[in-house]
């Protein structure tokens, strides 16, 4: 998220643009000569295109288990083969990959993330070219107001998260407190983006490998220290001192007693794609009645452990976190407890055995999971590389078309100039020929009324002579 005030230029050109019901493409240039476009149709912004990090569609849905590796790889071959010019996102729901809404969540969002950019934007030039198209994606158009008043409220919350995290330079890391918040479960983005949390990667880091924007990274980040499973990495200046823990330096066991809950919450959850923004609050599930949940694993309110609030809102965390409601510590202690007390009673070969078993089977575990992760990083990798290399073919492709289709223009041009250029030497040729022939016609008219006037003259002349000699001789 870029810091600054908007530009009233931006913002204007936009409203005007949208005033005159504009069908085009409005191509704007900063100081430092990067290039913006936002494509209209009837006053309504269809597609964005901003320089600066954003986050990819494949990514995304593969973070979130809405997509497998193979159908992304499946859909970037027709699109390279068979549907060449398609965006991913309409050949993913064409092919039925991914439902038609959720693409058009992570659309709508890429164009208000990019939109909020642009607003921060020192306009050097614009140029508008009317009726100039582009392919538009699965979402439909947007009001420039809604979109411009989205945007203001995008700022406004990121200024109010940022003292918690730090910006996009954050840096989050597992939570090595002793309590949490109670009763939470992990939906799938927050999960998705708490398995990338090492302690090195920052928010914007975590970002590119989710397919989030830095905004919605941050807001889950956020939502995650509400949670207590994440903190930040140091403190963080203007941070309220609720969200600081003042307890010495975790031991060794702590920490893996952290890890270990994080683990056993992630294990229980059964996560599926969910449809729509990923941030939008969903409903709260009833609580269990107080009959049928064991004494052993109700919640327990301390004062030194205090409900943690978000930085932007007063509501209950249980509210607040639509998507983080359940992590279930306490049946997992009662179950740990119980099988402690089975292997109390057993022998100690049975006792090594089991530990052997479980160690194996931690280990295999650990070995998948990182393969995943491995798995995970090389598809994101090939998925960048395909998305710039058919971003590279398109725009080479379109370079190509428009210098053939203005050398065809040309060409036709001085065609058109040569006929009308032939056709005015031949217009001149016709008129000197009929002026050549009249002149010649009035000269032998003239010359033979000249020869016949000369012969009366020549004839009356010799009358008046013959006249004159007979009056003579007579």
């Amino acid at each position: 998220m870029p810091d600054g005030s908007f530009s009233a230029r931006v913002d204007s050109l936009l409203l005007e643009m949208a005033s005159q019901e504009a069908t085009g493409c409005l191509t704007l240039t900063d100081p430092e000569d990067d290039h913006a476009s936002v494509w209209f149709r009837d006053g309504l912004v269809y597609a964005v295109s901003v320089p600066g990090r954003r986050p990819l569609l494949g990514v995304r849905l593969m973070s979130s288990g809405a997509l497998t590796p193979e159908a992304l790889a499946e859909a970037l071959e027709v699109q390279r083969t068979e549907l060449q010019g398609w965006r991913l996102g309409e050949l993913l729901v064409h092919l039925g990959f991914v439902d038609r809404a959720v693409v058009e969540a992570f659309v709508t969002e890429q164009v208000r993330d990019q939109v909020a950019d642009l607003l921060h934007w020192d306009v050097a030039s614009r140029k508008f070219r009317n009726g100039k198209r582009t392919r538009q994606d699965v979402a439909p158009p947007i009001e420039v107001t809604d979109l411009l008043e989205l945007a203001r409220e995008r700022d406004e919350r990121w200024a109010e998260i940022l003292p918690y995290i730090g910006g996009a330079d954050g840096v989050p890391q597992l939570s090595t407190a002793s309590t949490s918040a109670p009763d939470v479960v992990l939906g799938p983005y927050d999960w998705a983006l708490l398995c990338k949390v090492d302690g090195v990667r920052t928010i914007a880091d975590l970002a590119d490998d989710c397919g989030f924007t830095v905004f919605e990274a941050g807001m889950v980040v956020v939502g995650l220290l509400d949670a207590g499973l994440v903190e930040m990495d140091s403190h963080l200046e203007g941070v309220d001192d609720a969200w600081q823990d003042d307890d010495e330096a975790p031991t060794d066991d702590e920490v893996a007693v952290s890890v270990a809950r994080v683990a056993a919450a992630l294990h229980e959850m059964n996560l599926g794609p969910t449809v729509g923004s990923p941030f939008t609050p969903r409903p709260v599930p009833a609580e269990p009645a107080a009959d049928d949940a064991p004494e052993a694993v109700q919640p327990k309110a301390t004062a030194s452990a205090p409900a943690r609030r978000s930085p932007f809102t007063a509501a209950p965390v249980t509210e607040q976190l639509a998507d983080v409601v359940s992590l279930a510590s306490e049946r997992a202690e009662r179950e740990e407890a119980e099988r402690k007390e089975t292997e109390r009673k057993e022998s100690e070969r049975r006792k090594a055995e089991r530990k052997e078993a479980e160690r194996q089977e931690a280990e295999r575990r650990k070995a998948e999971r990182q393969e995943a992760e491995r798995e995970a990083e090389r598809a994101a990798a090939a998925l960048r590389a395909a998305e710039d290399e058919a971003y590279a073919e398109a725009a080479t492709r379109l370079a190509a078309e428009i210098a053939q289709a203005e050398e065809d223009a040309y060409a036709e041009a001085e065609e058109r100039l040569a006929a009308h250029l032939a056709e005015i030497a031949q217009a001149e040729e016709d008129a000197y020929a009929e002026a050549d022939e009249r002149l010649a016609a009035e000269i032998a008219q003239a010359e033979e009324d000249a020869y016949a006037e000369a012969e009366e003259r020549l004839a009356a002349h010799l009358a008046e002579i013959a006249q004159a000699e007979e009056d003579a001789y007579a």
